[in-house]
């Protein structure tokens, strides 16, 4: 189930680098710079301490629970597998309501229903903002975490992949696509985002950055 899941994990990468980028807002401006007072940095200072410093904010659309919906999938195709092994329609069954609950999930991200996030990159600490449909900030969800407490970061010019230990002990598993133009005043990510205060956080912090 392991080897599985890993498996699952570089396909879905690999499909994430072919993808083409989402767009984002169509009223979004495709500025190649963030200008210092935009919304979407004012929205994540909001969920920060006042006293920390933000190197910068990206937009993504994707998921916080990256892990259990890697855990549907493979379970869904054990199921689907042991179904037709045993000849047992109710585990095949089973195995393809997994599927199908991962495929409206996927649609409803894509279309931008659920999965709306902004990541905030502090100097000491990282904040996950989800948004709602109409991209307003749920300030009451957002998960605040200090850098010691990043247990994977991956940043590419596509796709970003986090996860957080939480203070209860739960993990936090972030995987998103960056939005072309990002919304609250981000402008065009990947133009900005090569050579960034926040690309150069990440580095600096010892954690993965890719294509950038």
């Amino acid at each position: 189930m392991e080897a599985v899941d890993q498996s699952l994990e570089k396909v879905v990468e690999k499909a994430a680098e072919a993808a083409p980028p989402l767009p984002g807002a169509p009223d979004a401006p495709a500025s190649s710079s963030v200008p210092p007072d935009a919304p979407a940095l004012r929205a994540v200072r909001r969920a920060l301490p006042a006293s920390e410093s933000l190197a910068g904010v990206i937009d993504v659309r994707g998921t916080t629970r990256w892990r259990m919906w890697k855990q549907l999938a493979v379970g869904g195709l054990a199921l689907n597998i042991i179904g037709g092994v045993l000849n047992a329609g109710l585990l095949s069954v089973l195995g393809w309501l997994a599927w199908i609950f991962l495929a409206v999930q996927l649609f409803r991200t894509w279309r931008g229903e659920i999965g709306q996030y902004y990541l905030g990159f502090g100097e000491t600490r990282i904040a996950v903002l989800p948004r709602d449909a109409g991209g307003d900030p749920l300030y009451d969800e957002t998960a605040v975490v200090p850098w010691n407490d990043v247990e994977r970061l991956r940043l590419t010019d596509r796709y970003i992949l986090l996860d957080l230990l939480l203070d209860d002990g739960e993990t936090l598993s972030v995987a998103a696509l960056l939005v072309a133009t990002g919304a609250g005043g981000l402008g065009n990510q990947a133009s900005w985002l090569p050579g960034s205060p926040v690309a150069g956080l990440i580095a600096a912090r010892g954690f993965e950055v890719r294509n950038l």
